[in-house]
């Protein structure tokens, strides 16, 4: 585990940034190919989706304390601007619709 606020944020920003594209990919492949899935697959698929976006929010959880902690600290305005950025772009993603799987 990362010993200062700045790496943990680092860290944090570094996951979220690996998830999105992750969570990316695997929306890209579903529609492709989601018409030659199983029920099964589906369904598999939804779960991997939910625990992505389940992570996600663990990830802003932790990375919104760290900013916190950053502030305290007397970060410069550019550190806590880098970190807001991961921050939205994070939410952007969480709040995105759903998809049918008709879309």
């Amino acid at each position: 585990m990362p010993k200062t606020i700045r790496e943990q944020l680092d860290e944090v920003e570094r996951e979220v940034t690996l998830y999105n594209e992750f969570d990316e990919a695997e929306k890209a492949r579903f529609k492709l190919e989601c018409f030659l899935w199983t029920a099964e697959e589906r369904i598999e698929w939804q779960e991997t989706q939910r625990s992505i976006a389940e992570h996600l929010r663990e990830l802003t959880t932790s990375a919104r304390l760290c900013l916190t902690s950053l502030k305290d600290d007397f970060v410069t305005d550019a550190q806590i601007e880098r970190a807001r950025r991961c921050l939205v772009s994070n939410e952007t993603a969480e709040t995105e619709r759903p998809r049918a799987y008709t879309d």
